[in-house]
Order: C-alpha cells, then sequence, then structure tokens
C-alpha cells in the first residue's frame, strides 16, 4: 500500500509540473496575436560617419588581412600599411604548400607577410 501511495504521488507531481510548464511557457496571448505587426523594443543607435578621410593619422602601421582566393575583396586607397596573407599550410612532412603568390597583390605597395597554418589533430609533425 505504501508504495502505491508512492508512486502515486511521484506521478502526480510530475503531471503538476508538466502542467506549470505548458501553461508558463505558451506566452502572453496577446504577444501571440496575429496583428501583422511585429514589436520592435529595439532601441535604434546612431553610429557617427567618420570626417572625410579616415582619422589614422595617429597610429603608425595598420595591418590587415586577405585570405588566398579572395584577393579582390582588397580596395586600393586604403591606409594600410601591412597585409597578412593567409593561405599556406604546413603538410605533415613538414613541408609549406598551397603558397600564395605575391603577385595576386601587385597593386599593393606595402609589406605583404606569409601567415602560415598549421592544422595537426593529434598527428606528429
Amino acid at each position: 500500500m505504501k508504495h502505491f501511495i508512492l508512486k502515486t504521488c511521484f506521478w502526480s507531481g510530475i503531471i503538476v509540473v508538466l502542467l506549470l510548464s505548458f501553461f508558463n511557457c505558451s506566452g502572453d496571448p496577446r504577444r501571440l496575436r496575429n496583428t501583422g505587426e511585429e514589436e520592435n523594443d529595439e532601441v535604434p543607435i546612431a553610429i557617427p560617419q567618420p570626417p572625410d578621410g579616415l582619422p589614422v593619422s595617429s597610429f603608425r602601421e595598420i595591418w590587415a588581412y586577405v585570405v588566398a582566393g579572395e584577393e579582390s575583396a582588397y580596395k586600393r586607397g586604403l591606409p594600410i600599411s601591412d597585409i597578412g596573407y593567409f593561405g599556406a599550410e604546413i603538410d605533415s612532412y613538414g613541408s609549406l604548400t598551397d603558397v600564395p603568390r605575391r603577385q595576386n597583390l601587385s597593386s599593393f605597395p606595402g609589406r605583404v607577410h606569409l601567415v602560415v597554418c598549421c592544422n595537426f589533430s593529434n598527428r606528429p609533425v
């Protein structure tokens, strides 16, 4: 008899918790109405436009990066001193592979640095 009472109380408690969860998660009916308009609680953020020319005179160097195959994303005229050129990798024999060609950035007059990636997970080099 004691086992039956405990079992009944347990399942009754589970049902009560599920019902309370269901009613609490169902949401406010006023929000669920399909009015055709969404409520917008966002506050607009004003992003000021920079003055003519970029305000970078206080920096001696400004670095950017270019991924091999995406060289067309580089725009001339930006005040960039150096470019990190991503794309090269080190294979399992320790050799450089997929080294991008510097000529692909021939329009850039500054320094170009080769960025090398070594993607090994628990493999000895």
